[in-house]
């Protein structure tokens, strides 16, 4: 889970409530490696009536994955092999083998990352063979999901598969962050269901490889494991050719794709979006340090969390 940018307060009403604030332009992304996806949440301007918030899906094969400034950390998961370097300071040497697949949080306020800063109301970043076809599908109602597919998805034969992501990129957008994941859910199974019943095969693609992560981290799941492929079905079949299988796969799809991922009702999230200049201007938001006791907050003040700041490898 990375925080691309925090965005900024908005003090009108119906842009925070009591344990949430929206800033308008705030952007995080979701890795997802069981669908082979990177999900990208923006809160934009909607109005007095609230914020609109977005969701746009892009196959992870064809994007970078965003290499944080500042990782977030539990520290009982600190003491992984890996490769990326962090700062030593008085608590212990943590090292990192990958982001959300050790159940890592990691913090993004200072990068860009490729083709994600683009107008989503324009059609970039696609193939040749798709150039017909608006890269950034929109889904405004759960209803017309299915009926609305990019019309790309009746080209889809057999011969393609091999070659990547075959799902393809769309975006969703709604009143309320929930409401949008649900959306999330429905757009990417209805297109799994159109693509297996032209093809009578279905693969997702992710090329991100994960060493060294126990299953015994499945152990030691929490509110914030939602983020962590490990908590979510790994025995999807990366390969799927039985309608047994395809249905099994659905349904465990279905229940892991709409959960929230803004990242918005996550207490860390608050915690730094609390640091923005006119957050005191929200009169209806109650600030973490006045919801109970600071050793119950998943942050990094409580100390739950350790903020590391990435060495430049080069240096």
């Amino acid at each position: 889970f990375f925080v691309l940018s925090v965005g900024k307060v908005d003090p009108r009403p119906s842009y925070h409530k009591a344990n949430q604030i929206w800033p308008v332009g705030y952007k995080s992304s979701w890795h997802d490696k069981i669908t082979g996806s990177l999900f990208v949440c923006y809160v934009s301007d909607g109005g007095d009536s609230g914020p609109t918030f977005k969701v746009q899906r892009c196959p992870c094969s064809t994007l970078t994955i965003p290499n944080a400034s500042t990782v977030l950390l539990k520290p009982k998961f600190g003491l992984y092999d890996g490769q990326d370097k962090m700062e030593k300071d008085d608590f212990a040497t943590f090292k990192i083998d990958d982001d959300e697949s050790t159940d890592i949080q990691m913090l993004l306020t200072e990068y860009s990352p490729p083709h994600l800063n683009y107008d989503m109301s324009s059609c970039s970043g696609k193939n040749e063979n798709e150039n017909e076809n608006c890269e950034f599908h929109k889904v405004n109602s759960l209803t017309t999901a299915c009926s609305s597919l990019p019309q790309a998805y009746g080209n889809i034969l057999p011969d393609n598969l091999g070659m990547g992501d075959i799902i393809g990129e769309f975006l969703v957008e709604g009143r309320s962050s929930s409401s949008v994941w649900e959306m999330v859910s429905q757009t990417l199974l209805c297109a799994c269901h159109e693509v297996y019943k032209q093809t009578g095969i279905l693969q997702f693609c992710c090329k991100h490889v994960v060493d060294g992560v126990s299953v015994k981290v499945r152990d030691t799941l929490d509110s914030l494991s939602k983020f962590c492929y490990l908590s979510g079905p790994i025995n999807v079949p990366h390969l799927i050719q039985r309608d047994d299988e395809f249905d099994t796969s659905c349904a465990m799809l279905k229940k892991w794709l709409q959960q929230d991922r803004f990242g918005l009702d996550v207490e860390f999230v608050q915690e730094i979006i609390e640091q923005l200049p006119g957050v005191h201007a929200c009169s209806e938001y109650n600030f973490l340090n006045k919801r109970g006791h600071i050793s119950s907050l998943q942050t990094v003040g409580s100390g739950f969390l350790l903020a590391k700041r990435k060495i430049d490898e080069q240096s």
